[in-house]
């Protein structure tokens, strides 16, 4: 995980764990919106689980290249941005996948 990305995702509200192996490990402050999050990871390619108080687990695989890690990375802020302290877009239901 680079830099910009963990300083993207701490901006956007999530903190992220310095991952010592493959497991990379999200903090929500609002567990509330661990399974919309999760919901919107998914719709765009991203899997991810949930781990309890507000964690998200995501397992990278060997197959996985730089360029995969910075677009999942991308979605998970964008994620973030959307459920995170209220912030929705316009019109949009929390939770709502599109």
């Amino acid at each position: 995980m680079t830099e910009s990305a963990i300083t993207a995702m701490a901006a956007a509200g999530m903190s992220v764990s310095e991952p010592d192996t493959n497991i990379v490990m999200l903090t929500s402050p609002d567990e509330a919106v661990g399974k919309p999050l999760l919901d919107c990871h998914r719709a765009r390619g991203v899997c991810g689980s949930r781990y309890g108080g507000g964690r998200i687990r995501f397992v990278l695989d060997a197959a996985v290249r730089d360029e995969d890690i910075a677009r999942a990375a991308r979605v998970i802020v964008e994620c973030a941005r959307r459920y995170l302290n209220g912030h929705t877009i316009e019109g949009e239901r929390p939770g709502t996948v599109y």
